[in-house]
């Protein structure tokens, strides 16, 4: 399979003579993700049909749960969800990993890094987060979705989300620089 993009940070500098709520705002940066072009997807086909059925099931699969999540953050709000709760596990309890578990976790994992880039739609961290918690629970396996931050080397504060299984981190890549966010036991009104 052709080498995963990861993301890419990107940062606009601060404008001028601005007002203070308009700097903030450009502290808090977005990250920008590669997207495949549709030639390059059409010209991998031969290279996913390679993958063998169950391959093919799997990319299927993260593409459905990718397309569902995003439907679903485009219609509620991360608070209306209730994903960022105080230990909201999905699943059966953490300890629970077996071998087939395990491997289950590898190929869900395997799944969103080579389809998240190749849909049509934005598929970032949370999206991906959302999918693979809803697939992993489907097969009772406890997940938690991770929310962290990292200051980017122009000072910028890159937020991230990742999704978590026991210790193993199933979406959102290499996640040492950024530091987590620990959900409180009160709620914020």
């Amino acid at each position: 399979m052709a080498a995963i993009k990861r993301t890419a940070m990107t940062s606009s500098p601060p404008l001028p003579n601005t007002s203070s709520e308009v700097v903030q705002e450009l502290l808090f940066q977005r990250p920008v993700q590669d997207k495949v072009s549709f030639g390059q997807v059409v010209r991998e086909l031969p290279k996913l049909l390679r993958l063998g059925p169950a391959g093919m099931v799997d990319m299927c699969i993260a593409v459905w749960e990718l397309a569902l999540a995003h439907r679903t953050l485009r219609r509620h709000s991360v608070n209306t969800l209730g994903l960022l709760q105080y230990n909201q596990v999905q699943g059966q309890p953490e300890t629970s990993l077996t071998a087939f578990n395990l491997h289950r976790i590898s190929r869900v994992r395997y799944a969103f890094e080579v389809m998240a880039p190749r849909v049509p739609w934005r598929s970032d961290c949370l999206v991906q987060c959302i999918a693979a918690r809803r697939w992993l629970a489907r097969h009772s396996i406890a997940s938690r979705i991770a929310v962290g931050i990292r200051r980017s080397d122009d000072h910028a504060l890159l937020a991230h989300a990742w999704l978590c299984a026991g210790e193993i981190v199933v979406t959102g890549g290499d996640v040492s620089d950024f530091h987590e966010f620990r959900a409180s036991k009160r709620t914020v009104t």
